[in-house]
């Protein structure tokens, strides 16, 4: 798996860098010697930014970090990535897309918690509107009024439509949308 190593380092310079990157290598050969197999694709640094991104692959965060580490290079993060080619043509382009357990659980509980949300909203957005149309027939506003600033944005139909909406009793509505009973 491809990993990306996020590098932020105030006052970072190219000539500061660049030494501590040749450490690297014999880094990942002591590791290698460990049996952890970890391969250094290269860094994108932004000098603007004073941040370092560098691409790694291998088999786990840990061995990824370890290496760094040895390396005596600090890190601010690591993330799980895909690295793709731009000389690959679109039909052989294999990226894997496994990402590590808890990156997808963190998807799916964002997820579950938007679903959740717009649930309970939907239920209490459909609670009023069931108690106003079946509350009686007295007008759903009384001296339906409606902002100038919403009105100015409307067509003049738009204008007529929405005014009559808001004019409606409880009974003319219920007649008119029903009321889900």
């Amino acid at each position: 798996m491809v990993y990306v190593v996020e590098r932020y380092l105030p006052g970072l310079s190219r000539t500061d860098l660049l030494p501590g990157l040749s450490k690297l290598e014999p880094a990942i050969e002591e590791l290698r010697g460990e049996r952890m197999v970890v391969r250094y694709l290269g860094s994108t640094i932004v000098l603007g930014d004073e941040a370092c991104f560098c691409q790694f692959e291998g088999p786990s965060e840990t061995a990824v970090a370890e290496a760094n580490r040895k390396a005596g290079l600090p890190f601010d993060r690591i993330v799980p990535a895909l690295l793709i080619h731009p000389y690959q043509r679109r039909a052989e382009m294999s990226a894997s897309t496994s990402l590590p357990q808890t990156a997808r659980r963190g998807r799916s509980r964002r997820l579950v918690l938007i679903s959740v949300l717009a649930a309970v909203i939907a239920a209490i957005a459909s609670a009023v509107a069931t108690y106003a149309v079946g509350s009686g027939s007295s007008p759903a506003r009384p001296n339906a009024s409606i902002p100038a600033s919403v009105l100015s944005h409307l067509t003049p139909q738009q204008r007529q439509y929405v005014q009559a909406i808001a004019s409606m009793s409880y009974a003319e509505m219920a007649a008119a949308f029903g009321t889900g009973r």
